[in-house]
This record gives structure tokens, sequence and C-alpha cells, in this order.
């Protein structure tokens, strides 16, 4: 199942190298904001910290960023 193959990806990774970030917003798809409302459900679901959520929406886009 691909949800399981990302959560593997972003465990090996690690919370500190990944963004998590939405690509719907198209006219035939939910708002991204319903999409990533998903992501981070099911990335709670599986054992994720409201702290690395908080880093891959928030704090590693804005460092990127150079903020």
């Amino acid at each position: 199942r691909e949800f399981n193959k990302i959560i593997s990806q972003v465990q090996r990774l690690g919370s500190q190298h990944v963004i998590l970030s939405s690509d719907l917003g198209q006219a035939s798809n939910p708002r991204p904001s319903l999409g990533l409302a998903h992501w981070i459900r099911n990335f709670l679901s599986v054992g994720f910290s409201k702290t690395q959520l908080t880093q891959m929406i928030k704090d590693n886009p804005l460092t990127l960023l150079g903020g």
C-alpha cells in the first residue's frame, strides 16, 4: 500500500528531513487543507508525534525558505 511505503520512507529519513504537504486543490479534488488533515490523522495513527508533524509541516519548510 502506498501509505505504508511513504510512512516507511519518512521513518527511515527522520522527520527532520521531510516536508509534509498536499498537492490537492484542483477543481476535481478536495481542498488542500482537507488533504493535509487526512495525512496528519494517518501519521498520528501510526505513532508520529505532534512535534514531529509540526516539524514536517511548519518548521522544515520555514528552514528551507531561510526563515
